[in-house]
């Protein structure tokens, strides 16, 4: 592996060698004087699937939640006592969807439903309606067989992480020192 960088503008690029099993790909891109162009070569091996933003294990459809533990201590975490005591009783339904390169997840309850979308390494706004009524930065990524969220916002250690284990959905929700482990079992 071998980097280089364009000392005009600062632009850094990587060119890697591999296998023949690789899809490759040529971005060309001028800086912003405008003074001359890049053209770089991108190498995406199919058996790191990070790479190209794909589902390393497939959690897409709808799961209904089984099991949830410590789910008022991250609530509490969160500051938010007044639903808490309501969200304690409520059994949730997650639907997780893949729509080109854009996830949706979709948490739905009798009460209140909380959507939101993003793409894999790409940083968005969320505004947490319905949860704690925050705003805060959210990154989401693959982490082996793991989709994982970091929330930066007035909480510290918030986030949240998605798998599949023994056929079920688990998601482990943190905020501060407060772990909420919710688990789910597939729609049929």
């Amino acid at each position: 592996m071998t980097f280089e960088e364009c000392t005009t503008c600062k632009l850094e690029y990587v060119e890697h060698e591999g296998p023949p099993t690789q899809l490759t790909t040529h971005i060309s891109a001028g800086n912003p004087s405008g003074c001359h162009t890049h053209t770089l070569h991108l190498v995406f091996y199919w058996n790191n699937l990070q790479k190209v933003n794909k589902m390393p294990v497939s959690l897409c459809g709808s799961w209904d939640m089984v099991s949830n533990v410590n789910f008022e201590g991250y609530m509490t975490a969160l500051g938010n006592l007044y639903t808490r005591k309501i969200a304690l009783k409520l059994k949730h339904r997650k639907v997780i969807e893949q729509v080109g390169e854009r996830y949706v997840v979709k948490t739905l309850s009798t009460i209140r439903n909380y959507t939101f979308s993003f793409r894999v390494n790409e940083e968005f706004q969320e505004f947490t309606k319905g949860l704690d009524d925050r705003h805060c930065k959210s990154l989401v990524a693959w982490e082996g067989n793991k989709l994982v969220c970091i929330q930066k916002g007035e909480k510290k250690n918030r986030g949240w992480a998605h798998w599949i284990e023994d056929d079920k959905l688990h998601l482990d929700l943190h905020c501060e020192d407060q772990v909420c482990k919710q688990v789910f079992k597939r729609v049929v």
